[in-house]
C-alpha cells in the first residue's frame, strides 16, 4: 500500500509540520509536532473536506478546511474554520 497523500505547512524555520490523510472519511492517529491529534477527510461532490483536531498543553483545537475546485479548473478555493475564526484563500493557475 503506497503512503497517503501528505500536505507540507512551512511558515518559518520553527514551525513545519506534516500531514498525511487517508480520503475514505474515516477518523485517523496524527501528530504534529509534539502534539497528539486525529484527522478526518473526504470528498462530498467537487469539495475536499478535512476535518481535524489536536491537543496542546491539554486545550483542544478544532479546523475543517474546504478545498474546492472551480469550475474553470484553475482557481483552487480554501476555506478554514479554525479556534473560531474563517478564513478564504484563493490561488489562481496562471
Amino acid at each position: 500500500m503506497s503512503n497517503p497523500p501528505a500536505a507540507c505547512f512551512e511558515a518559518d524555520q520553527q514551525f513545519v509540520g506534516e500531514r498525511r490523510y487517508t480520503i475514505d472519511g474515516n477518523e485517523r492517529a496524527m501528530t504534529f509536532g509534539t502534539s497528539l491529534g486525529g484527522a478526518k477527510a473526504e470528498w462530498s461532490g467537487k469539495q475536499l473536506i478535512i476535518i481535524s483536531w489536536f491537543e496542546i498543553e491539554g486545550r483542544k483545537g478544532n479546523e475543517k478546511a474546504i478545498w474546492d475546485l472551480a469550475d474553470d479548473q484553475k482557481t483552487l478555493i480554501l476555506i478554514r474554520e479554525h479556534a473560531g475564526s474563517r478564513g478564504k484563500t484563493v490561488f489562481k493557475k496562471q
